[in-house]
């Protein structure tokens, strides 16, 4: 089975058109599409006049709500997000002007996040007891060992070497 076709940018009643025929099944494959439903509720939800009706207006937000319906696709929005924040290793990218919408598409779950995305550097957890660890080989203070293991990410040998050679 082929991949589906990337999305388009439609301009054109053309261009739509030929958008119809690609999703509209042949008489072989009455059960597949050659476009996916995922393409189509990306394009739905970027607002694209897919499907246009009478007067070139496109379908009611209730029509479309009902052939997502039948896709087996539900879409809602969660209320009173207040934060959304994505940690890697070494950073943090926070949202807190978020915007989350779930997508339901048989059973798959996808979040979307809209909004202003910053980062900042993803601050260290030091344990108290790498710190005691640190003390005990180097002989130096707490504050000095917790320093050292800032500095260092963590890492008890790194920041055991850096004090002992100081």
């Amino acid at each position: 089975m082929n991949p589906p076709p990337p999305i388009r940018n439609f301009t054109s009643a053309a261009a739509i058109q030929g958008l119809r025929r690609e999703i509209e099944p042949g008489p072989r494959d009455r059960n597949r599409s050659r476009i996916s439903q995922i393409d189509l509720l990306k394009m739905a939800h970027l607002g694209w006049n897919m499907f246009p009706g009478i007067g070139g207006k496109g379908v009611s937000p209730k029509k479309m709500k009902q052939m997502m319906k039948q896709m087996g696709i539900n879409i809602e929005e969660i209320e009173g997000v207040e934060e959304v924040i994505i940690r890697t290793g070494d950073r943090e990218i926070f949202f807190s002007d978020a915007s989350v919408t779930v997508m339901d598409a048989q059973g798959n779950r996808s979040y979307q996040v809209v909004g202003t995305a910053q980062e900042r550097p993803r601050e260290v957890s030091i344990p108290d007891s790498d710190v005691e660890l640190v003390v005990a080989q180097t002989g130096c203070s707490p504050e000095d060992a917790r320093a050292a293991l800032q500095e260092s990410g963590g890492d008890l040998a790194e920041a055991i070497v850096k004090l002992g050679s100081g």
